[in-house]
């Protein structure tokens, strides 16, 4: 009986370590497939005119605004900051699931008061975001492309906005 017993317990043992590598495979060629699938575009910039001057944002996330992970929504948030360089910051918030034109944007430049601005979405593909086990952790942009312009007015040395009114406009790529 104790033969039968150990003998049964090496067969075991000996078929799910085979389960394991044909697991381990499978996970392989799976993850081979979902790297081939549309990459992510990681190194957006944005560029600003405005004032006179050219600011380049080479620090751009994406974050969506999904009320719990898995969920698809269409509301993003864009941020941007300069590196290096914590006074120079742009914020966009809108919604949008295909290329479209909003014209009244959520728009944030630091240092002025945004009181128009209008975003030209040219190209916006998305995708549902997964972990390392398959699980849905929300939408994410695949590719973004985009321009914007609006009217601002800059602050004074008080910190209050003035009467001067400035043209901006730019590209999200």
């Amino acid at each position: 009986m104790k033969k039968g017993f150990l003998v049964l317990l090496i067969a075991m043992l000996a078929w799910s370590c085979s389960n394991d590598s044909k697991n381990q495979k499978a996970s392989q060629e799976k993850t081979a497939g979902a790297s081939q699938e549309e990459a992510v575009k990681k190194d957006y910039t944005v560029t600003l005119s405005i004032d006179g001057k050219t600011i380049r944002f080479d620090n751009v996330s994406f974050q969506n605004g999904a009320p719990n992970p898995g969920v698809k929504s269409d509301r993003w948030d864009i941020y941007g900051s300069v590196k290096d360089d914590k006074e120079s910051t742009i914020n966009f918030e809108f919604e949008a699931a295909a290329p479209t034109t909003i014209d009244k944007v959520y728009c944030n430049i630091k240092g002025y008061n945004v009181t128009q601005a209008k975003l030209v979405i040219e190209q916006l593909k998305t995708r549902m975001a997964k972990n390392s086990y398959g699980v849905p952790l929300g939408p994410e942009i695949t590719d973004f492309k985009a321009t914007f312009s609006g009217k601002a007015r800059k602050y004074g040395s008080n910190g209050m906005p003035t009467n001067e009114v400035v043209d901006f406009s730019g590209s999200i790529e």
